[in-house]
């Protein structure tokens, strides 16, 4: 039976900037009557009780968070299991999660576990509020789905590229046109 790790990897100050996108991929996960747990990677816990390990971390100025660096070097694992990321970056483009994304598949690659990509989360900052994070739930939904098939998955998000800039201006614009028309 699968059974889901999702290690939430950031230095304790992002731990909060975390949780939320964990708990939407847990609860996702677990419509597949499956088990999940969220722990963080600081907790000592039997990783290889799990078939799926999902590192969730943000990047700002190293390439990679020091806890989850240290974790790397330290853990040895003896069953085969899938490795995925969710990777944050606070960066308009997640092409700076690229450089985390490698080294862990490096790793994988040494532990003799199957690293099977990652969704890459650019603008971390500006999906905080709630209304932009609902678009961010529509990819992990199809990250989670991936996850459960066992397929590979790479994906890059972010809630502030130029055409969502755009179109939204558009819309503001023609709302404040539609106004004043009326109002003559």
């Amino acid at each position: 039976m699968a059974s889901y790790l999702i290690m939430t990897a950031g230095l304790k100050h992002t731990e909060g900037q975390m949780v939320p996108f964990a708990k939407n991929l847990k609860s996702l996960l677990e419509k597949s009557n499956k088990h999940v747990d969220i722990m963080s990677i600081e907790d000592e816990g039997n990783m290889d009780d799990y078939s799926h390990i999902i590192f969730v971390f943000p990047i700002s100025v190293a390439p990679i968070p020091s806890p989850l660096m240290h974790f790397l070097k330290k853990t040895t694992f003896t069953h085969h299991q899938y490795i995925y990321t969710m990777a944050f970056s606070p960066l308009f483009e997640p092409d700076s999660t690229e450089a985390a994304n490698k080294v862990i598949a490096s790793w994988a690659k040494k532990q003799y576990l199957r690293y099977q990509g990652t969704l890459r989360i650019g603008s971390l900052d500006l999906i905080q509020e709630l209304s932009l994070r609902l678009r961010v739930i529509a990819h992990i939904k199809r990250f989670a789905n991936a996850i459960m098939k066992n397929e590979p998955f790479e994906e890059d998000v972010t809630v502030n590229n130029i055409h969502h800039f755009i179109r939204r201006t558009h819309l503001l614009f023609a709302y404040y046109i539609h106004k004043s028309q009326r109002s003559k």
